[in-house]
């Protein structure tokens, strides 16, 4: 849904001392996306994943996050910097993990599917809810209406024909 925050973790099993991490997230072109999570231009054509300058909507290098350093064999997950998208549409995050002189130790894919986010639209409330329940309870009175109707005719038919009725 457009408008909340998002955030991208990473999984990392060892970093060096001094070692940085940081997120950056890219908005993908429209199309139209498949059943099999592709997403299509107006010809048919598959856009691939684009992690460009020109597409990218949030970048935290200016705030990188100091990871601890150690070896981690069942991996440790690092929360990323929290942003909050605003448009719909796909978005692919790619991490960055730098040593202590900004060398690239590590860089994630971009499109990899663990690190996409898609938002929606959120749909507008129409207040639907509110206009249907009195039409509910009129609905619900005259069922039972019509159930006290039919029990009163029942017991009046059963009365007239002789029959001695006992009500509880």
């Amino acid at each position: 849904m457009a408008g909340r925050g998002r955030r991208g973790p990473l999984r990392s099993q060892g970093r060096p001392e001094g070692a940085e991490l940081t997120f950056a997230a890219y908005q993908q072109p429209e199309g139209t996306r498949t059943a099999t999570g592709a997403l299509l231009d107006d010809e048919g054509n598959e856009i691939m994943p684009v992690c460009e300058t020109e597409n990218r909507v949030f970048d935290s290098s200016d705030n990188p996050l100091s990871v601890p350093a150690g070896h981690y064999p069942d991996g440790m997950t690092i929360q990323g910097p929290k942003t909050e998208f605003t448009e719909p549409g796909t978005y692919y995050w790619v991490e960055t993990l730098t040593d202590r002189d900004g060398g690239i130790l590590h860089q994630g894919e971009c499109g990899a599917p663990d690190e996409t986010t898609f938002v929606s639209v959120a749909l507008p409330s129409t207040g639907a809810a509110l206009a249907i329940a009195p039409l509910g309870l009129l609905a619900g009175g005259v069922i039972l209406a019509g159930l006290a109707a039919l029990a009163t005719a029942t017991i009046r038919r059963r009365h007239e024909m002789g029959q001695r009725v006992t009500v509880e």
